[in-house]
């Protein structure tokens, strides 16, 4: 009926009708606009619901990746484990803890060159950097290729590696302990361990050990006592007068720098002073700067004279060390 009357079909006697009709078209022409905005929202919330599980699925599987292999290590499932993370490692190159946890896999298994590879990258890579080594030993060392497993095995303890007991029983390594470089090896990881006790570089400030009266221009102004603290890695000097004047010299060796550092602590003042051994004397400079937030230019050189006596110097600058003032020339002694 209605597609009649739009072509223009029909009589007068449907006139109501015709009437009725078009009124119905013209509220449903009127109500088009608001139908079309229905339909675009309703067409944006289904594309959403489509699209947003898509992206969730691109971007989870590689978590998901590196959660499975994570529990196939931990529950030391080694073949499993080793796929998984050579997966892993062919994405992401730069995966230290892929590729350590590749070898250690590897290694389970017997696949001891494959091993040795992937531990090798996550040493590049900093990953474990002391069990890479250790573990790259190891598996030279169930190859039976000794010399190499003694490169790595050294390059480990130097690198920081310190567990003995690993060393001396861990059953990957008894093919070595009958070797005379074994010996070595150990002797090299007691003095890596204990460094300040065993490398003359840390000794150079044993002069000032002991217990010491202090004078200048032969009067004696104060008592000091000097010794090593930290399994012999800092001088701790007790600094006393007889006015009631006295301090606190921390002294250690910083082997990054191949330096020695002191650090003289007094009534809230710091001098903070860094040198080495030239000459056959201790010399350091550095700054003084008290409580107020004054700074000023220091140096001074301990000088040993024989096994019990010590001259020390001071000076400071108050123009940036285009002059400097000698502050005091002193004695140590050693008490009996």
């Amino acid at each position: 009926m209605v597609h009649d009357f739009r072509q223009g079909q029909g009589n007068t006697d449907n006139w109501e009708l015709r009437q009725g009709s078009q009124s119905r078209l013209g509220q449903a022409a009127r109500a088009y606009p608001m139908i079309r905005q229905l339909f675009r929202i309703s067409l944006f919330i289904t594309l959403i619901s489509v699209i947003s599980p898509l992206a969730v699925s691109q971007t989870s599987p590689q978590s998901t990746s590196s959660e499975a292999a994570d529990e196939l290590f931990r529950s030391r499932n080694w073949e499993a484990a080793a796929k998984a993370y050579k997966s892993i490692t062919k994405k992401e190159q730069s995966n230290g803890q892929a590729w350590f946890r590749l070898g250690v896999a590897l290694h389970a298994t017997r696949e001891y060159s494959q091993a040795i590879t992937a531990l090798q990258q996550s040493y590049k890579l900093r990953f474990q950097p002391q069990l890479s080594l250790f573990t790259i030993g190891r598996a030279y060392a169930k190859l039976n290729q000794k010399d190499l497993a003694f490169d790595w095995l050294t390059r480990a303890v130097r690198g920081g590696f310190s567990q003995k007991q690993q060393l001396n029983t861990h059953p990957d390594l008894a093919v070595l302990r009958d070797d005379s470089r074994f010996q070595d090896l150990l002797e090299l990881l007691e003095k890596e361990t204990r460094p300040c006790q065993n490398y003359p570089e840390y000794k150079q400030f044993d002069f000032l050990i002991g217990t010491w009266e202090v004078t200048s221009q032969g009067n004696a102004i104060a008592t000091s006592r000097v010794e090593y603290m930290v399994d012999g890695c800092m001088l701790v000097e007790e600094y006393t007068q007889g006015s009631g004047y006295g301090g606190k010299n921390l002294t250690y060796y910083d082997a990054a720098l191949g330096k020695w550092r002191q650090t003289w602590i007094q009534g809230g003042n710091v001098s903070e002073y860094l040198g080495g051994l030239n000459d056959g004397a201790m010399r350091l400079e550095g700054e003084t700067h008290s409580r107020n937030g004054e700074k000023q230019l220091i140096r001074e050189v301990y000088y040993p004279q024989g096994t019990d006596r010590v001259r020390q110097t001071s000076e400071i600058s108050t123009n940036g060390g285009k002059t400097w003032t000698l502050t005091y020339d002193i004695t140590y002694t050693k008490k009996k």
